[in-house]
């Protein structure tokens, strides 16, 4: 059977004077809005994943507020951002302000910043997708909403899915495009193969 994934980035963070990894009220807002407008689109919701990153996790618990689906959320390292890997966010951030992209961009050209980033990039693309496979093995014929983080990780976790023979970051391809803040991807993903079968990027 097929699972749906509703792959979500987490919303905007660390303004409004909040703590970096909080969500200030603005985008706590945003979330549930978003949720109660993905009801009309997705009446159910069955289960739910997260990055252990906070601003993922509260993404995910208020989009489900919104929603009016509250349930256990499971967190899943290989969701998480490049932090998770012990690597300094803060080389890429001045690497991309040099070639004035911004850093979600940077990650589909990681040999501009090095060999260890580009091989570090193919690893987070094939690892993201085999969580993905995995939780849609779980939830075989499901819909499951599942929180993670933009270009170091969604992006490159969907072109794994596409690409699982992958042998550098060159066989992955090109991303369709660059998932804003807070938008959500349904993928349709085969519980048996991992094949991913559909692939939406929604507009709520």
């Amino acid at each position: 059977m097929k699972t749906v994934i509703l792959f979500l980035r987490h919303e905007e963070h660390g303004v409004d004077g909040s703590i970096k990894q909080e969500l200030p009220p603005s985008a706590r807002e945003r979330a549930r809005a978003r949720g109660k407008a993905l009801k009309g689109l997705v009446p159910q919701i069955d289960a739910a994943y997260s990055s252990p990153q906070v601003r993922a996790y509260c993404t995910v618990v208020e989009t489900l507020i919104g929603h009016g689906a509250l349930m256990p959320i499971r967190t899943d390292d290989r969701l998480g951002d490049v932090a998770m890997d012990g690597v300094d966010p803060a080389p890429i951030k001045a690497k991309a302000k040099e070639m004035g992209i911004e850093v979600e961009e940077l990650c589909f050209q990681p040999s501009q910043v090095s060999l260890e980033f580009e091989q570090l990039m193919l690893k987070r693309a094939l690892q993201g997708a085999n969580a993905l496979w995995q939780i849609a093995a779980t939830h075989d014929g499901q819909v499951v909403l599942v929180g993670s983080h933009g270009g170091s990780r969604m992006e490159v976790s969907i072109l794994g899915l596409k690409n699982p023979e992958a042998k550098t970051f060159a066989d992955l391809g090109t991303a369709t495009q660059i998932i804003d803040r807070g938008q959500i991807v349904r993928l349709v993903v085969d519980a048996t193969t991992g094949e991913l079968v559909e692939e939406e990027y929604l507009d709520l």
